[in-house]
């Protein structure tokens, strides 16, 4: 089989697999018109944002649907193979906006006297020491590791969200001198 053949066979399967996407995962819970952060149609393909994952904290629960577009960015990228130095750019952008992200997180924390920071600051760093693993082996593997990365990234996240950061959401109302900014329960992005 020649590499012309190849490459057609690839693109043609591409093409099916982004249709088959667009066709099956599109949000449409999403409003009309709301541009995507990266401005791709496949911006929500692989990790669909869902109300399940607020945690009714207006400024986290922005940080957490940005995370949520930052890894479907990399999954566009991987893809639509972008290439190696484009990958590590998005995980590099990853790992910053995280450590960012964390840093909110335990501030609020520490502002609602919340019990159970010194667990949660243990669970940041864990997951900020897998992802420097992921991104070493990722720049020093033979073969991509792309797709171990993407569902790790995934599924850590929602588990995350959903059964450890939601522990913490209901701090504000236990402590009212924190700053916490709450949100209705029911607003949607």
């Amino acid at each position: 089989m020649t590499m012309q053949r190849i490459d057609r066979l690839v693109h043609g399967l591409n093409k099916s697999v982004m249709d088959f996407l667009q066709n099956r995962c599109w949000d449409t819970s999403r409003p009309a018109g709301r541009a995507t952060p990266w401005g791709h149609p496949m911006s929500e393909a692989f990790f669909k944002w869902s109300p399940d994952y607020n945690v009714n904290i207006v400024a986290i629960d922005e940080q957490h649907r940005e995370l949520v577009d930052i890894i479907n960015h990399l999954f566009i990228a991987v893809f639509e193979r972008e290439g190696d130095n484009a990958i590590s750019g998005i995980v590099d952008e990853l790992m910053t906006y995280t450590e960012t992200h964390f840093a909110l997180e335990e501030q609020l924390m520490r502002e609602a006297n919340y019990r159970d920071l010194e667990s949660h600051m243990e669970e940041h760093r864990k997951l900020l020491e897998q992802l420097d693993c992921l991104s070493k082996r990722h720049l020093l593997a033979e073969k991509p590791i792309y797709f171990e990365m993407l569902s790790f990234l995934k599924h850590w996240l929602r588990e995350h969200i959903q059964n450890v950061d939601t522990r913490y959401s209901v701090a504000p109302a236990r402590f009212p001198e924190a700053t916490w900014k709450l949100e209705a329960s029911n607003e949607r992005y």
